[in-house]
């Protein structure tokens, strides 16, 4: 502590209060939005935003991380392997996107082929569809339980980061 306060002991409290963000931070309306986005690099992308309220009171169930793997879950009956059968998609990752206090997102991100990106409403149809599955079946409790041990597993065999990095990553 006492090294902390001599290097920092310069820096003035200015009273700035901390920014906050509106949970609704797209604005309103009906159906999607599609935002399309010329690359610089070669890449066929499609990526899925979904804006939701804030989750900090649930991070202990890490919610996001649960959906996203049963989402991005990439064998036999997934919605990557049936955009694969159907010759849109070479990938898919889903997890949590930006967190504050004051909301949360949630994306569902597909590496197209050429017939994928023609097709990009199919790709996009696909995937909500198995959101909605998602959200009428409901998260299975073994699975709940399975990511709770994983995850608390990955917390005690955790690398320990440097202290600077750590730090930083803290600040």
């Amino acid at each position: 502590e006492a090294l902390v306060r001599e290097r920092f002991a310069a820096v003035k409290n200015r009273g700035l209060e901390a920014p906050t963000y509106p949970a609704e931070y797209l604005a309103p309306q009906q159906g999607l939005r599609v935002l399309r986005v010329e690359p610089v690099t070669d890449q066929r992308l499609l990526t899925l935003h979904f804006p939701l309220p804030s989750l900090h009171a649930h991070d202990a169930a890490k919610p996001l991380r649960v959906i996203g793997a049963i989402l991005g879950h990439e064998g036999e009956g997934s919605l990557l392997s049936l955009l694969k059968a159907e010759g849109l998609a070479t990938s898919l990752s889903a997890g949590g996107g930006e967190q504050t206090e004051d909301y949360a997102a949630f994306e569902i991100t597909v590496g197209l082929t050429d017939a994928g990106l023609e097709r990009f409403h199919d790709v996009a149809r696909l995937a909500l569809g198995a959101v909605r599955g998602l959200e009428r079946a409901g998260v299975p409790r073994h699975l709940y339980e399975e990511y709770g041990r994983m995850a608390a597993l990955e917390y005690r065999f955790r690398e320990v980061p440097a202290a600077g990095s750590h730090a930083r990553h803290l600040s």
